[in-house]
């Protein structure tokens, strides 16, 4: 009489899943937690004392009156492994012939690539053509986390490789020719600094220096003013120097961590969504639930073994949001359908007790296994519980056996509330069939 089949919807689901994880991941939603995530992972899994760090950062305060040979004598006579600028000083050649002769100087070459105006190079001074350089890409702060730094910049058709990724290979560190998280694990104020002018009036100790790689930065202008103001994870904000000064302790400290490129981050989303999406189609409300509970579980612990073992990050953000969606999808497709399932029921038990009552005659015994059947088949495609399809099942056979055995006259004469009352599927009966 009435019909429902089960739908293959675990394509649905997983399209569904993938298309929202897409959507927010441009939105940048799944960056932002998976910085969250991968900070309080780190600061979890990790020694909470601060290792000797590698890098001094040094504020080059006001440039224009600088007196950049002295700034550079005094920080020579501390006994640095290397001296880099995140810029190029305005000074004469004769600065510029000293940082040649000492051999441990290196300087940032700035691309500034903001809105509304086309990328460009900073112009190298004449002088300083032959010294060792590295592009420092000025940031713009967007409200969105700086979590990654790169090894190296595409430029007029070279690649040219980053200040930090220079000052790593100069110091025997491997560099990444991409990207690389940084690790921000104890917040802004890992790192040692101070003020030139500090240094100048013999106000700092030498052994704050002395074995490190000094980054000097420039204060903010009109120009480098977007390079200050970046936001890191854990809610804090730190000047351009400062993370310049982390991505280059991540790598001299060694912590650079590999995750997958794009390509096979997205194939390990759709298969998994695709898996789980497939497997949602066989299972009840709550054992969706479990499933998902119990592979997000796997994810987690896989993550923290990962990273404590290999150095590798997975990307638990981007699987947690897309089994979210999964989950979502197919709890709604699922409601909709015991819905459904139920409304077919019940129309097709209508039928078949109106059906006995009405005919003054037995029904036969093919009559007899076909209304079973009809009602097995309407239980099955609803999803419900087998034991409870066991029930129902006996029960109406005992309607069926009662109904029979009773005279023709007196089952037409059973009043409506009779009738009703004699129906084999009481309330609570109908909640564990259909597990709610």
């Amino acid at each position: 009489m009435y019909a429902q089949r089960r739908r293959p919807t675990g394509l649905l689901h997983a399209s569904i899943a993938v298309t929202l994880y897409a959507l927010c991941s441009s939105a940048g939603l799944v960056a932002a937690l998976d910085a969250r995530i991968y900070d309080l992972t780190t600061r979890l899994m990790r020694a909470r004392g601060i290792e000797e760090p590698h890098v001094f950062l040094l504020d080059s305060g006001e440039t224009r009156d600088r007196d950049w040979p002295a700034l550079q004598a005094a920080i020579q006579a501390a006994g640095p492994r290397a001296i880099a600028f995140t810029f190029y000083p305005d000074a004469d050649a004769a600065f510029y012939a000293l940082a040649e002769e000492s051999g441990n100087i290196y300087f940032g070459r700035a691309l500034i690539d903001l809105p509304g105006q086309p990328p460009r190079l900073q112009e190298v001074p004449e002088a300083a053509r032959a010294l060792p350089s590295g592009i420092v890409a000025v940031r713009q702060p967007t409200g969105k986390h700086h979590t990654h730094a790169r090894g190296s910049f595409t430029r007029d058709g070279r690649q040219m490789p980053s200040l930090e990724a220079v000052l790593a290979r100069a110091m025997g560190t491997n560099a990444p020719a991409g990207s690389w998280r940084i690790d921000f694990r104890w917040g802004a104020g890992m790192l040692p600094n101070a003020g030139a002018d500090q240094l100048l009036a013999g106000a700092l100790p030498e052994e704050l220096l002395r074995d490190r790689v000094v980054l000097i930065g420039e204060p903010a202008d009109a120009v480098t003013a977007a390079r200050s103001g970046l936001a890191i994870p854990g809610g804090e904000v730190i000047s351009a120097n400062a993370y310049h000064g982390f991505a280059l302790e991540t790598l001299l400290g060694r912590r650079a961590l590999h995750e997958l490129p794009l390509l096979p981050l997205w194939l390990l989303i759709g298969f998994t969504v695709l898996v789980l999406a497939v497997a949602y189609q066989f299972l009840y409300i709550r054992a969706l639930v479990r499933l998902t509970l119990a592979t997000t579980t796997i994810a987690t612990a896989t993550t923290w073994a990962l990273l404590a073992l290999t150095g590798f990050w997975l990307p638990l953000a981007d699987l947690l949001i897309a089994l979210s969606f999964a989950l979502v999808a197919a709890i709604f497709d699922r409601y909709f359908m015991l819905i459904e399932g139920l409304r077919l029921f019940s129309l097709d038990f209508r039928g078949t007790v109106q059906s006995l009552t009405a005919n003054p005659e037995p029904a036969g015994e093919a009559e007899e296994e076909r209304s079973r059947g009809m009602l097995l088949t309407r239980l099955l495609t609803a999803h419900v519980d087998h034991k409870a399809v066991h029930r129902l099942y006996q029960l109406e056979a005992q309607l069926t056996a009662h109904l029979a055995s009773r005279p023709i006259a007196e089952v037409h004469n059973l009043p409506t509330r009779s009738r009703n009352a004699a129906s084999p599927i009481p309330e609570k009966t109908l909640e564990a069939a259909t597990g709610t």
